[in-house]
């Protein structure tokens, strides 16, 4: 009875780490089937990407930064093809890093009654670094409204 019981402990032992190990492992994206999900006008993105690689391939320099949750979201002006704008999550940053990448700008925009100031988050550009997991790209089209959704 013993050395089944062991025999039975070293089994779960030996299932439990291979669990672990395999949880654990880095993820695999296949950027091929991605690329027959995203239109053709996002270019060569795909999720797992860093911020910083994501920069290179779409300009963000005028997104608007949403940074109080742990994700790092930006709505991205991006008026190509039949796409208004994108928005995109990324995932994996420190609050420090997150600290260093947003910064307040103010803007002025037109108004029914004139223009008016307002501040936006954006990102510092110089800080953008090779960090944070693309997980989320959502995209609105030209003509959608709440109606069409």
């Amino acid at each position: 009875m013993r050395t089944f019981f062991l025999s039975m402990l070293s089994v779960i032992a030996v299932a439990s780490v291979q669990t672990t190990v395999h949880a654990q492992a880095a993820p695999k994206y296949n950027y091929q089937n991605q690329q027959k999900l995203l239109p053709a006008e996002l270019g060569t993105i795909y999720m797992g990407m860093d911020l910083k690689a994501f920069s290179q391939k779409i300009k963000i320099g005028t997104a608007e930064v949403e940074d109080r949750f742990e994700e790092l979201k930006l709505d991205i002006p991006f008026e190509k093809g039949n796409i208004k704008t994108i928005s995109v999550k990324f995932t994996g940053l420190t609050p420090e890093q997150k600290q260093a990448l947003v910064k307040t700008d103010t803007v002025v925009e037109k108004g029914e009654y004139g223009n008016y100031e307002r501040e936006v988050k954006r990102l510092a550009i110089s800080n953008i670094m090779a960090a944070g997991k693309l997980y989320e790209v959502s995209i609105v089209y030209k003509g959608m409204t709440l109606k069409n959704m």
